[in-house]
């Protein structure tokens, strides 16, 4: 797959057609709210828009009226005309999301393997993006899909029902039926501020089939080690099971903070654990109520 990475820029225009007798404040007001939802983060753009990607930030907005008097402006587009102030396109949007920012600490490496094929470089290193470590989303996506599915089931709901819950909560595609539901739970990508590559030394592959090393094999890794990150998760409000998804996470990332949840790769040898005491902002009532609903949830699915 090839991405842009973070830092890209690119403008587009949207063209509002007034006919003659209209009134187009209705339909402006519009498009202020389709921009502030652009960059509340609530539009984006792309695959993978639930974990990570797509996300756009506005850096200018400009506003040019075009009529029969000036339509060789129109048709030229030479001019970007009159540059608003962020008060004149920007309104808070409703706000469509439970917001969990869980702030952490790596404690110790981090393997989210990048190959390559340069002579002299290593022949892995950690994901980076615009030069940064990041935690992709669809890294904390699969660790907290399992993980979830795991609590879920020894909290005791029904097995016959488990597959299909989480399914509905975190998306899903038949490629033979052609159905699919997009994930209620929208993971982004977190960026590891601090800490410092290291090289490890050169080791012998190890055969994935029996666990014995591969004769003349050898590789070398960059891997990630210390640094803070955040952890951003958002819960859309209109989920049926909003409150039992929210209790569900709650403990999902208490076993994040508590390392008992790594991510990546090598996790067998501590990779990927990571500490943290708090997350934000979420009140301890949320918390207990959104538990509430969880163990509602499951009592309702026996």
């Amino acid at each position: 797959m090839e991405i842009l990475e973070t830092g890209a820029s690119g403008s587009f225009r949207l063209e509002l057609t007034v006919r003659e007798g209209e009134d187009g404040s209705a339909r402006e007001a519009q498009l202020r709210q389709l921009l502030s939802a652009v960059e509340a983060g609530d539009i984006r753009l792309g695959a993978n828009k639930n974990r990570g990607f797509g996300r756009l930030r506005i850096t200018a907005v400009f506003r040019k009226e075009f009529s029969a008097q000036n339509v060789s402006e129109w048709i030229a587009r030479q001019d970007d005309g009159e540059k608003l102030e962020r008060t004149a396109w920007y309104h808070d949007p409703e706000e469509r999301f439970v917001v969990f920012r869980v702030p952490l600490s790596l404690t110790g490496g981090i393997s989210i393997r990048k190959y390559s094929a340069r002579p002299g470089e290593a022949d892995f290193e950690h994901i980076s993006c615009a030069g940064k470590p990041v935690v992709p989303g669809t890294s904390w996506n699969g660790a907290i899909r399992s993980r979830a599915k795991e609590l879920l089931a020894e909290l005791g709901y029904p097995c016959n029902k488990l597959e299909s819950a989480i399914a509905e909560w975190f998306g899903y595609v038949d490629a033979g039926s052609q159905n699919a539901r997009q994930s209620q739970v929208v993971i982004s990508e977190s960026v590891i501020e601090g800490g410092a590559e290291l090289e490890m030394t050169t080791r012998n592959k190890i055969s994935r089939f029996d666990a014995s090393t591969i004769e003349s094999a050898l590789y070398q890794e960059r891997s990630h080690f210390g640094g803070d990150t955040e952890l951003e998760i958002k819960v859309r409000k209109q989920t049926m099971d909003c409150g039992a998804i929210c209790g569900l996470l709650l403990l999902v990332i208490q076993d994040i903070q508590n390392g008992y949840l790594p991510v990546g790769g090598q996790t067998a040898v501590g990779r990927g654990i990571f500490s943290g005491k708090r997350f934000l902002p979420v009140s301890e009532e949320e918390q207990s109520r959104y538990l509430s609903e969880l163990s509602d949830f499951i009592k309702g699915g026996m």
